[in-house]
């Protein structure tokens, strides 16, 4: 059952037959340095494409970076009459078959709202629909379409493999930022890249290499972390309640954040290479809209809704130099520099904060290990009491 397809689309200089300056695109050019946006899976309109890339737009043109095209992915939703959150929960679902491929099978109790979503569904489509085996739950077939729109060209020509370098700069060239669901689609398209390569007759050493230069900006990610082939780079709140990645890493830092314990902190390599703080924006009681997904939602760089704490306002200057550093690096046609050089370039003030953060990392990082083996400890001697 196929029930999303994807377009794409990118800004363009506004006319007066274009007063939006946007335009449908059928693929992005194999040889181009670019910015391509994979939103969250509520990007369905061109509308809310646009306004994703009139943000990156301006924070390049801030950093006098111009002409850059910036991409943004459009997801087409069929509707169903009768269950108008289908997609929605396939694609939850989709995210939670890829957390548990990777061992991240902690799954929390659902509140009633969802459980009476996932009854209605079971119900009225059977209990295949949501099911890890379905195809379209596993692997949904738009992801292979958003491939051979993004990807395919950066590695092969006429259906066969290039060489190495020019791999290497076709992919250096892609600068990806994700959102949400879009951070699933990342690693759903970097595991096709994986598989077509092989397939092209690249060896390992080659597929590490040219996937190495692939950059994936990740903002409140729904995906499992560390787990990247290529330079994914994530930055979230502990106070996003939309996001549960499946494991005790994020049991134990949602602890930590209740707490009041956690620092804008650097979580590295196969924790999963992200920057986090306690709430990204400040807390407003008036606000309709609750907290936490204020904490999930897009942040606009240059104009955002919700004011920003301190450690909000760093967190968002940080993935915003990484998008930046990154894109100076694909037009000076260099090897992706490492993660402190994309997150403060040559800022020295920004060096040492970084240090700073990183500190932060491994010290939460040692409290949260700690209470886990404590719970681990009450858990087990509650079990040989029972």
């Amino acid at each position: 059952m196929e029930l999303t397809s994807v377009s794409s689309g990118k800004r363009v200089e506004k006319t007066a037959d274009n007063e939006f300056g946007w335009q449908h695109v059928v693929s992005v050019p194999k040889d181009e340095v670019c910015v391509v946006m994979l939103g969250g899976n509520g990007t369905n309109s061109d509308q809310r494409a646009n306004g994703y890339a009139k943000s990156y737009q301006a924070l390049l043109e801030n950093a006098n970076i111009k002409d850059v095209p910036i991409y943004v992915a459009i997801y087409h939703n069929q509707k169903d009459e009768q269950i108008p959150s289908l997609v929605y929960a396939m694609q939850k679902a989709s995210r939670e078959s890829l957390l548990e491929k990777f061992g991240r099978d902690r799954k929390r109790e659902l509140i009633p709202q969802e459980q009476e979503m996932i009854n209605k569904i079971e119900a009225l489509r059977g209990k295949d629909v949501l099911d890890k085996n379905n195809k379209e739950i596993s692997n949904p077939a738009y992801i292979e379409d958003l491939f051979d729109k993004l990807l395919l060209e950066r590695i092969s020509e006429n259906g066969k493999r290039i060489s190495q370098e020019e791999a290497m700069e076709r992919i250096g060239k892609l600068n990806i930022v994700a959102h949400c669901h879009g951070a699933y689609l990342f690693l759903k398209l970097e595991e096709m890249m994986q598989e077509k390569m092989s397939a092209l007759g690249y060896t390992e050493e080659e597929k590490n290499n040219i996937q190495k230069q692939l950059l994936c900006v990740a903002h409140s990610p729904y995906c499992p972390l560390g787990v990247s082939k290529s330079k994914m780079i994530s930055f979230g709140s502990a106070s996003d309640d939309e996001v549960w990645h499946q494991n005790s890493f994020h049991q134990q830092l949602k602890t930590l954040n209740k707490d009041g314990k956690l620092k804008l902190s650097y979580f590295t390599e196969r924790k999963g290479e992200c920057f986090v703080v306690s709430n990204i924006t400040e807390i407003n009681h008036d606000e309709n809209i609750p907290h936490s997904m204020t904490e999930h939602g897009f942040i606009d760089f240059i104009n955002p809704k919700q004011k920003l704490t301190r450690e909000g306002q760093a967190l968002m200057r940080m993935e915003g130099n990484v998008v930046i550093n990154g894109v100076k690096s694909s037009l000076k046609r260099e090897k992706l520099p490492e993660t402190k050089d994309l997150v403060c370039g040559q800022d020295e003030v920004g060096r040492k904060l970084f240090e700073a953060i990183r500190k932060n990392g491994e010290e939460a990082y040692k409290v949260m290990v700690e209470n886990a083996r404590v719970q681990e400890r009450i858990l087990h001697d509650k079990s040989r009491n029972e």
